[in-house]
């Protein structure tokens, strides 16, 4: 399907983003199941609402003391 790609990206993961980006925008991946409620025993959460309990998480980094980043 997709016949170029830059050397750091292989072509099957382009591929699989595209087929990710087209199924959700035709609603093929709006599925709502039970399944979450099964194995946890509650019911889920909106990604939302999961967000904001857990916001702190997400939004606490140590920069070390020299501001020299190294990822």
């Amino acid at each position: 399907m997709v016949k170029e790609t830059t050397p750091d990206i292989p072509g099957p993961f382009v591929e699989t983003v595209i087929m990710t980006d087209l199924n959700t925008k035709a609603g093929t991946f709006d599925i709502v199941t039970d399944t979450i409620a099964q194995l946890t025993g509650r019911p889920p959460a909106s990604l939302k609402d999961f967000l904001k309990l857990n916001a702190s998480r997400f939004i606490t980094i140590d920069y070390p003391a020299d501001n020299n980043i190294h990822l």
